[in-house]
């Protein structure tokens, strides 16, 4: 049973443009973390970032924030990979090297398509990382349902200190959308 970290955890979320749009009716994650920082007193630094050069500069931030806990990668992604604005794309592995080390016990919750079907990426950048768990999905996710789903995770993750109460409680709960989603979670081995 992994262990993340201890007590409250604040969220580091990145975030690439959805559809293009700067201004009007421009899809985002930050009313999620809102609603989180106004309901449950959540601390959270919302950064954009729509290149690799950017994540990278946005991803040296963290060690800023030793205490935060939850590291939230919203992206555009395929299997094994995030996609950046600019048309660019990351695999877990290219991600897992502009973290370093710095995610010591942390969740790094992928809300990115299909991004968590390759499982043996994954296994590789928690031993890089440190993170204690990667969530995600493993296949195309409705917007609506994505962000519900994030919501739960992002907010049952803030309190957990092990990683298979905060699993159990979470599908069990909420099983039925874990599996349209097709949610998944992978443990550091």
């Amino acid at each position: 049973m992994g262990r993340m970290r201890d007590g409250t955890k604040g969220i580091f979320c990145v975030e690439s443009l959805w559809n293009g749009r700067l201004s009007g009716e421009r899809q985002s994650v930050r009313p999620l973390l809102d609603l989180l920082h106004t309901t449950r007193d959540t601390r959270f630094v919302h950064l954009t970032c729509n290149t690799i050069a950017e994540l990278e500069f946005n991803l040296r931030s963290l060690r800023r924030y030793p205490r935060f806990g939850i590291l939230y990668l919203a992206f555009h992604g395929t299997n094994g990979a995030i996609h950046m604005a600019d048309g660019s794309r990351l695999d877990v592995e290219g991600l897992a090297d502009l973290v370093g080390d710095s995610l010591d016990g942390w969740v790094a919750h992928f809300a990115s398509c299909s991004t968590l079907r390759a499982s043996t990426d994954l296994a590789a950048f928690l031993r890089t990382t440190g993170a204690a768990i990667a969530t995600g999905y493993t296949r195309t996710v409705d917007w609506i349902d994505g962000a519900a789903m994030d919501l739960l995770v992002l907010d049952w993750a803030r309190e957990y200190t092990y990683t298979r109460p905060y699993l159990e409680r979470l599908t069990t709960t909420y099983g039925g959308l874990a599996e349209s989603t097709g949610f998944a979670a992978y443990e550091r081995p």
